[in-house]
């Protein structure tokens, strides 16, 4: 797994646990986007935070306000036999880097708690796409704020897309639907 996704997911976890003031963009207009490998719309209130594309993988990073994140990595070849084994990493990543980055010596200010990996199904314009759901909670400062994670697997041709799809529990809805645009209207490439 490329660093890169960590590093990306950590910071997008940041950002989740801390609120934002302003109110949530209200634009419908969806937007396109096209690279060597990833051709998809989204919805308006999203903003592609970060591109990434390296000789095997490109990776995208969207966000939006209410803290929704989806970050579309793309593998050039089948990279994870089991999406589980992905989901994991992943998962064990943000927590460590969250016990790592949010400490003062000793002293833990922040910390997560995780439940188990259920099957998540969501529906799209083109067809249903299966993945793993991710329940856990991220306590800062004594502020517990549940949390849901999607690790979504799609197959193009020979390329690999896999999705994580984040939000704090109250707005799942809300990503979960912009997933669903998201993947319905993706073309994958090998570039």
């Amino acid at each position: 797994m490329p660093i890169k996704i960590t590093v990306n997911l950590l910071i997008s976890v940041l950002l989740l646990i801390t609120p934002h003031c302003k109110r949530a963009e209200t634009s419908t207009q969806p937007r396109g986007f096209e690279s060597p490998g990833l051709r998809f719309t989204y919805p308006g209130n999203f903003k592609v935070t970060s591109q990434e594309l390296e000789k095997e993988t490109e990776q995208i990073t969207l966000e939006a306000e209410q803290n929704l994140l989806i970050i579309i990595t793309a593998f050039r070849h089948k990279s994870w036999d089991k999406l589980e084994d992905f989901a994991e990493t992943v998962a064990t990543e943000r927590d460590k880097n969250i016990d790592n980055t949010l400490s003062v010596g000793t002293m833990k200010l922040a910390g997560t708690e995780r439940q188990n990996f259920e099957p998540l199904a969501i529906e799209t314009s083109r067809k249903k796409i299966r993945g793993l759901r991710e329940k856990f909670s991220i306590t800062l400062f004594g502020v517990k704020v549940p949390h849901i994670s999607g690790y979504l697997r799609d197959t193009q041709g020979e390329v690999d897309v896999i999705y994580i799809v984040q939000s704090p529990t109250q707005t799942w809805a809300a990503v979960s639907k912009a997933f669903s645009s998201i993947a319905g209207s993706l073309t994958a490439r090998a570039w």
